[in-house]
């Protein structure tokens, strides 16, 4: 057997795991900088409205495309999901995740990311529908203590939109290249290479019945029944830390005054001994002192609640945050980076669009799930807001809007709708046609604004689209002869009004900068 057939075996087994939708898929370039705010590889990705073929995974493994799969199918299902954990930052992070997948036997595949962190995949022999698989892997990435990470598919269907968000987000696909970085694990720790990794997932599928009763590995005994999972998780046994002990012990103090409001006092130094190094008593005081005040809520967008986070199931709990909480999915923010942008935020499986002065300001962001959900919630501070916007911004998608459907865009298809009406003579160019000559278009910014005026193009006011005509098109001021009068007027070439011109001026579009 050749090395090409080898390859183009590899290959299809690597489209036969992760089957994806059929209509799009992702490509990556590193860019070779890191990124100063997270450490993270700088990279620049984009979306192709094609379907992902044998020859696509050749080159991925060969390290000469970076690809990436979108899980969510035409009809809303998924054969696969993941969990795209970012802390790669913690070095026994992904022995962490073996260890806990291992000892749970649990069906999840660990992969090391191109930047460190993991993606945990979970592989299915036959179909489910998305909504399921991110239930399900919601609930784990809270047993696993990644409740901020990402999670695929994002969507639990496909979109209605006319832009690219309608496709769902894509993640990058595991070993490109020969060496890669971006490799599997087995229970034991080892390293697997690309067909060692196709036989151990393919082993690790989940049929649709398996798939439904998978559930989180429970303890006989929680140190807080019918509580929140987070402070569940972060007392057990597997998850016992020190971190942030003040902010758990005083939601803590929350679920004492819900569960036994007449020994909540006595019992949070029961709880605070539990801790590795307990606080000291008189920081324990002034949390019952402070919590005795007054009832508080939960700290859900905090460390390190927000790493054992399962809102669902903690919307079911006796004592666990409540139906009325404003608790979002973290994964679920889109932004469509129009000019100005829109936000797209998901409740309740309903999606809820807004403007950014309308997702900045929590009053007004209820306004809009008034108007969409028929309910309201209770006031959030702005602190606490902020601090929930944040965990939505970290996980947030960013969409590309094709460049026709920008400002920019339709004032350059509409100058050259207006430019293709041009003649030869230049004596009528005082009464409003285009004068053309030797591959350029002259005319005058008087007549190009009455025709922009009758298109009703009002994105961009005149300023700018002069702008856009120096930088983006090139124009430059002229003068021609007509009826013996020498005439002011503009001149633009016709390779300019070529759309394929202005994928060179991307910087200049994205950031406005015209």
């Amino acid at each position: 057997m050749t090395d090409n057939t080898q390859l183009t075996q590899l290959a299809t087994s690597f489209l036969e795991l992760f089957k994806c939708n059929p209509n799009v898929h992702g490509e990556t370039k590193l860019t070779g900088k890191f990124r100063d705010r997270d450490g993270k590889c700088d990279s620049k990705s984009f979306l192709v409205k094609n379907s992902i073929t044998v020859g696509l995974w050749e080159q991925h493994i060969k390290g000469e495309k970076r690809i990436g799969c979108t899980p969510l199918q035409e009809d809303s299902s998924v054969y696969w999901g993941a969990l795209d954990i970012d802390v790669y930052q913690k070095e026994d992070t992904l022995e962490k995740l073996t260890e806990a997948v291992t000892a749970n036997k649990l069906p999840f595949v660990v992969c090391r990311s191109k930047s460190g962190g993991a993606h945990v995949y979970l592989f299915l022999a036959e179909p489910v529908a998305a909504k399921d698989m991110i239930d399900t892997l919601k609930s784990f990435s809270a047993f696993f203590g990644q409740g901020v990470s990402e999670i695929y598919p994002k969507q639990p269907k496909i979109g209605t939109r006319k832009d690219d968000s309608k496709y769902g987000n894509w993640l990058n696909m595991p070993y490109s290249g020969n060496p890669t970085l971006q490799y599997a694990f087995d229970e034991e720790g080892k390293a697997l290479n690309p067909a060692e990794f196709i036989e151990y997932a393919n082993n690790k599928k989940l049929t649709k019945e398996h798939f439904d009763k998978l559930t989180v590995p429970s303890s006989s005994t929680e140190p807080f029944p019918e509580g929140p999972p987070c402070l569940n998780y972060i007392f057990s046994e597997r998850s016992q830390a020190s971190e942030n002990r003040n902010i758990t012990l005083a939601n803590v103090a929350v679920y004492l005054k819900k569960a036994q409001p007449a020994e909540w006092k006595q019992l949070i130094h029961t709880y605070n001994r539990m801790f590795s190094e307990p606080l000291n008593d008189r920081e324990v005081e002034a949390i019952i002192a402070s919590y005795a005040k007054k009832d508080y809520k939960y700290q859900c967008a905090q460390e390190p609640l927000c790493r054992f986070c399962d809102a669902k199931l903690c919307g079911q709990r006796k004592h666990g945050i409540g139906g009325e909480d404003f608790m979002p999915n973290n994964r679920s923010l889109v932004q469509l980076k129009s000019d100005p942008p829109l936000w797209y935020l998901t409740l309740d499986d309903t999606e809820i669009q807004l403007s950014t002065a309308e997702f900045d300001n929590f009053n007004l962001f209820n306004q809009k799930v008034m108007e969409r959900l028929l309910y309201k919630f209770p006031v959030i501070k702005q602190d606490d807001w902020i601090k929930q916007q944040n965990l939505l911004l970290k996980n947030c998608t960013q969409i590309d809007i094709p460049f026709e459907m920008t400002p920019v865009g339709q004032l350059v298809e509409l100058v050259s709708s207006f430019c293709h009406s041009s003649v030869d003579n230049a004596e009528h160019i005082n009464h409003g046609p285009v004068k053309r000559s030797d591959g350029n278009y002259f005319f005058r910014m008087s007549h190009l604004k009455d025709f922009l005026e009758q298109q009703r193009f009002r994105d961009l006011p005149s300023n700018k689209i002069l702008s856009v005509l120096k930088k983006v098109l090139k124009a430059e001021p002229d003068r021609i002869q007509a009826n013996q009068v020498n005439t002011r007027c503009w001149r633009i070439h016709k390779s300019k009004l070529d759309a394929d011109n202005i994928a060179n001026f991307p910087e200049l579009i994205e950031n406005n900068n015209y």
